[in-house]
């Protein structure tokens, strides 16, 4: 029986991914998405747990693809804002009184400033940022430490990303799933479990 669910910010909360941010510099430069995402995705593990600065990130892109600045100044303009999923975030106000919620996201410290400063979080039993608690979720450390910070067992936890990789790691921990694409798979989700 699920008794929590666990949701990502990006992707799911929020409207804002990595896309909004690979979608900028791919359209501005003659760099093919695929070559981007592989050289990306360990500097984004280093940043959202606080191992790597935005001006690493920034100087990195630069001497690996010669990009320009204002294309990459443009590509953080898209991601560094709040674009809540109101359908979501109305949701989880409608089933907080039936589940424990937790958020568990791989955020750059400025974003997590950001959704801490703006966004009411009171509605969550707990929220999980990797730039406070340095772990992310290409780790199971992280999805461990939010079950056992509800003190649940992962199979009594629903985690919804909308990533399938994330989603196949909880899977593999014991965690029952759901790969977001609309609210309706998270409903769909919930009816099931």
């Amino acid at each position: 029986m699920i008794k929590a669910v666990i949701f990502d910010w990006h992707g799911v909360i929020d409207r804002i991914t990595l896309k909004s941010f690979t979608d900028v510099i791919v359209n501005d430069s003659n760099i093919p998405e695929k070559e981007l995402l592989d050289f990306i995705a360990p500097i984004e593990d280093k940043v959202v747990v606080g191992k790597m600065n935005h001006d690493e990130y920034v100087k990195s892109l630069q001497d690996k693809f010669g990009l320009d600045l204002n294309i990459i100044n443009e590509a953080f303009d898209k991601v560094d804002g709040l674009d809540v999923n109101e359908e979501v975030w109305h949701y989880i106000l409608e089933i907080k009184d039936k589940y424990k919620i937790a958020i568990i996201s791989d955020c750059h410290a400025e974003k997590a400033t950001m959704i801490r400063k703006f966004i009411k979080l009171d509605h969550f039993d707990t929220v999980l940022l990797s730039s406070e608690i340095k772990l992310s979720k290409r780790s199971n450390e992280i999805f461990l430490h939010c079950s056992n910070k509800l003190n649940l067992n992962p199979s009594e936890c629903l985690f919804v990303d909308d990533m399938k990789e994330l989603v196949n790691r909880a899977s593999k921990l014991g965690f029952k799933t759901c790969l977001f694409s609309t609210l309706d798979d998270l409903k769909r989700s919930l009816s099931e479990n």
